[in-house]
């Protein structure tokens, strides 16, 4: 009986001391899985489609922040009957991804939503060339606060809005010359973006396109036009550019409308051709504040430089009253103020 007791005794003890080796045991796997390869530590997946014709579809899964150093989505995938190129980057597929460089194969012809959003150790992104490829999509590089540069694909025609938005280290962007639109709110907060060059296909700046970014100066194309989808200057495209000295608006916009070079700190001088015929004032949708006058707050505006004549800037309608919002006031003072420098080409 005392044998027996002894026995079964050692049996629970041991019994004990093996459960809690095996508790210790899994609580350090469970911590280490981040560490291992193939137990989601992050990988790149090509996915099948033959919506269309058969194709991949590129993405990241797992835990896409241990994806680092540089990565070069591959032109074509798969084997035998399988094989066949890589068209599409999907919705988010490298969203939060830890990649420093990434570039592009000129097969994808589809970039989805967000598709690198919240990559905060992204640099740079390339694309390869002869790649065909219209459309840089919604928020596609939204927050990458480590992006430096970018140069558009020629083939682009469109930027969607916030594409850029808070790549608050961004300072070199090659616009190509086919772009015809910048999306809304495209390069907010953009605020190491000193210095962009329009090309002359440009025919529409979305709303809040560059606001508060680090633009120095803008020197808008000839290109842009209102129409009735849209405004050649949209809505507060400039507004709050704090660093912005000099800007030069050339023939095809009518109306400078509300807000477009608000708060502008910097401003000093503004050119404007004879196409213009109005310079708007605050602007309200169903009784809701959305944007201040055309230049308001811009009190180190000292100079306009007119393409007519004294009589013709006399024709262009001016808002002139002033609106009050948050204990603010908003008006065109400033541009109403500024000396005339009239018959400037």
């Amino acid at each position: 009986y005392n044998t027996l007791c002894v026995t079964v005794t050692q049996r629970v003890l041991f019994m004990k001391k093996f459960s809690a080796v095996l508790l210790i045991s899994l609580i350090a796997l469970l911590f280490s899985l981040p560490m291992l390869s193939g137990c989601g530590g992050g990988k790149v997946n090509y996915t099948l489609s033959d919506e269309g014709g058969k194709h991949y579809i590129v993405s990241c899964s797992g835990l896409t922040g241990n994806l680092s150093g540089e990565y070069e989505i591959l032109s074509h995938f798969g084997e035998g009957e399988d094989y066949a190129p890589v068209t599409e980057i999907a919705e988010q597929g490298f969203s939060s991804c830890g990649f420093s460089k990434i570039t592009v194969p000129e097969t994808v012809t589809k970039i989805g939503t967000a598709a690198f959003s919240f990559s905060y150790f992204l640099k740079t992104v390339e694309f390869k060339d002869g790649i065909n490829l219209s459309v840089l999509p919604h928020g596609a590089f939204g927050r990458c606060v480590s992006l430096e540069t970018i140069v558009f694909p020629d083939s682009v025609v469109k930027t969607e809005g916030l594409i850029f938005s808070d790549c608050q280290s961004l300072k070199s962007v090659t616009l190509n010359s086919g772009l015809t639109e910048i999306g809304t709110r495209a390069f907010e907060n953009c605020t190491a973006l000193e210095e962009i060059v329009f090309p002359s296909s440009l025919k529409t700046i979305g709303t809040g396109a560059f606001y508060n970014s680090g633009l120095k100066e803008a020197d808008l194309p000839e290109s842009l036009q209102d129409t009735e989808d849209g405004r050649g200057i949209g809505y507060s495209a400039f507004n709050s550019c704090t660093n912005l000295e000099t800007v030069r608006i050339r023939g095809g916009v009518q109306k400078i409308t509300s807000g477009a070079f608000g708060y502008c700190k910097k401003l000093k001088s503004v050119y404007i051709p004879l196409s213009v015929k109005e310079i708007e004032g605050a602007y309200y949708k169903d009784g809701k504040f959305l944007h201040g006058h055309a230049f308001h707050n811009d009190e180190a505006l000292t100079h306009v430089y007119y393409e007519g004549t004294e009589e013709q800037w006399k024709g262009i309608k001016i808002e002139t009253k002033t609106a009050y919002e948050n204990n603010l006031s908003l008006n065109n003072e400033a541009i109403l103020k500024a000396a005339k420098h009239y018959n400037q080409k």
